[in-house]
C-alpha cells in the first residue's frame, strides 16, 4: 500500500498492524513499532523530513515485530520514540487545511515541546513566544519574520503533542 505525504499523520493515528515497513522516496526504510509507540531508522530527523516532503508515495507494508527487529539491527537502525517522528511528520504535512481550522485562533503552549525536537533557533523562538503569549499564527508570524506555513506546522506539530491551547478568535487575549 502506499499513502502520500498529506496521509501521513492519519495513518500514525489509525494504523491498523502492529508494526510496518515504511519506504520512504529515497528508498530509505523507516520501520515503526505501533505497540512499543517507537521507530527504527538509520537515517537523522532532518533526513528522514526531506524525503516525507519530497511528495512522492511512501510504501507500507505490515510487518512482524520479530522481522522489524531483525531487519532494523541489520539496516544499523537507532530506535527513537514515535512521537519523534509524529513531529517530524506534523511538520512536513501540508498546512492549508490546517490553517483554515486555526483561522484566527490565538494559541499557546501547555509546556515545552521535549526539547531534542526544536532543531533550530526558528522552533525555539516560536515555543519561547506561544509559550508566554496567547498569538494568531499571523502574530507569529510578523513577530519572527516568518512565512506563515512555517508557524503552522510548528502549531500542528505541537497540537499533535496535545501541548497545544486554542483560543477562539472571538475570546480575548488573555
Amino acid at each position: 500500500e502506499s499513502i502520500t505525504r498529506g496521509d501521513i499523520l492519519s495513518r500514525l493515528g489509525s494504523a491498523t498492524h502492529q508494526a510496518e515497513c515504511w519506504t520512504l522516496p529515497n528508498g530509505a526504510t523507516v520501520w515503526i513499532d505501533y505497540g512499543r509507540h517507537r521507530f527504527y531508522s538509520a537515517y537523522r530527523n532532518d533526513e528522514i523530513a526531506k524525503h516525507l516532503v519530497s511528495g512522492q508515495d511512501i510504501l507500507i507494508a505490515p510487518i512482524s515485530v520479530a522481522d522489524l527487529e531483525t531487519q532494523a539491527s541489520r539496516a544499523a537502525a537507532t530506535v527513537k520514540a514515535l512521537s519523534h517522528f509524529t513531529w517530524i511528520a506534523a511538520l512536513c504535512s501540508p498546512t492549508a487545511q490546517y490553517q483554515t481550522q486555526l483561522g484566527d485562533d490565538r494559541v499557546s503552549l501547555t509546556k515545552w515541546p521535549d526539547l531534542t525536537l526544536l532543531v533550530n533557533r526558528k522552533c525555539i523562538r516560536l515555543a519561547t513566544l506561544m509559550h508566554t503569549q496567547k498569538l494568531t499564527v499571523s502574530e507569529l508570524a510578523e513577530r519572527e519574520a516568518l512565512a506563515e506555513r512555517e508557524v503552522v506546522a510548528f502549531v500542528r506539530a505541537c497540537d499533535e503533542m496535545g501541548i497545544l491551547v486554542r483560543v477562539p478568535s472571538g475570546e480575548a487575549a488573555r
